[in-house]
């Protein structure tokens, strides 16, 4: 059980969630059903057993060695995998819960002097922190950042304030995050498994083995270098590859090292060209033009087809429910003739 519900000021919509959460829970029911995040398309209902969501919630405790009676921070919806995952850890060890409004900045009303022992955030709440209550984050043991792309301007900025985050790696198939990497005052290239969690590589695609949840292995679209059954660095989403000039480049990867020096919000996606089957090209939501040139693209590593060869500037990034870019509906919106070039 949880061993208390604390309701931080500007808590509205969130008690009700988790009361209904908990009858949910607590019910003879031994599933639950919990809405994918929709990472490349529409979001869907899958239906998850409570014994493998408790697995799961043991895992992440253990590895972390939370304590019985610490106190972990909800700070996400209810209607993700996160904020449920959140409140499942907590009455599996008997932590404190500590309840948060879901915004942008969401422990304004924190108590500094208040330890927390676990917390989760998406980068862009993890963001806002860093850059409007740093000093927050000294009351915050254990910080995990997931649920969309980890941007190189908040690792940098996390270091800068000589802190150390934990960036997640996982999916609601299996229920929450497989695997951590950290970020910030420490940065690894690699992720590192949970307890009793094993990877493998099919076609240089991730296979992860979960006995405890699956009895096959979960077959994924990730694009990794394995390193061992326990450590991968994370390339990219195969089905996101962009094919051009017949070399296979992940928008990803270049996204992050274009991260250092865009701070407006973009991505890196590919469009149908003649010449190089597909080209590679950056998509800024601005209202004014960002003055790029190549110079600037290869001091950061980018080179040969990695280089965007247009610039199309756009009103804004299509997102999913979840937060994540909807990147097929932002390339929708482009007019094709409206472009920068870069090379």
């Amino acid at each position: 059980m949880i061993q208390s519900i604390t309701y931080l000021k500007g808590v509205t919509v969130e008690k009700h969630q988790l009361e209904v959460f908990l009858d949910q829970w607590f019910s003879p029911g031994k599933t639950l059903t919990i809405r994918t995040s929709g990472s490349t398309d529409t979001p869907k209902l899958i239906e998850l057993s409570k014994e493998h969501m408790r697995i799961s919630a043991r895992a992440t405790i253990d590895y972390f060695s939370i304590q019985k009676g610490g106190n972990a921070l909800l700070c996400l919806s209810l209607t993700t995998i996160g904020g449920v995952m959140m409140v499942v850890r907590s009455i599996e060890r008997n932590l404190n819960l500590i309840v948060a409004p879901v915004q942008s900045q969401p422990i304004t009303d924190l108590n500094n002097q208040l330890e927390i022992d676990l917390a989760a955030m998406v980068p862009t709440q993890a963001h806002q922190l860093v850059e409007e209550n740093p000093n927050a984050l000294s009351s915050i043991r254990t910080l995990l950042v997931g649920g969309a792309p980890v941007t190189t301007q908040l690792i940098e900025k996390l270091n800068s304030i000589h802190y150390t985050a934990y960036q997640t790696f996982g999916m609601t198939e299996t229920i929450s995050h497989v695997a951590v990497r950290k970020i910030g005052a420490e940065t690894d290239d690699y992720y590192e498994a949970l307890p009793h969690i094993q990877f493998s590589k099919n076609d240089d695609q991730l296979v992860i083995h979960y006995p405890s949840i699956s009895t096959n292995p979960i077959q994924t679209k990730e694009h990794i270098e394995l390193i061992d059954e326990h450590h991968f660095n994370w390339l990219g989403r195969t089905d996101l590859v962009i094919n051009s000039g017949g070399k296979k480049i992940f928008p990803e990867a270049i996204e992050e090292k274009l991260g250092r020096f865009i701070s407006q919000p973009f991505i890196v996606a590919g469009i149908p060209d003649n010449y190089w089957g597909e080209m590679v090209v950056l998509l800024v939501a601005t209202p004014n033009d960002l003055k790029l040139d190549k110079s600037q693209l290869t001091q950061v590593g980018l080179k040969g087809h990695e280089l965007p060869k247009r610039v199309y500037y756009i009103n804004k990034l299509i997102q999913l429910q979840s937060g994540k870019v909807d990147r097929r509906s932002t390339l929708n919106q482009l007019k094709r003739d409206e472009y920068t070039e870069l090379l």
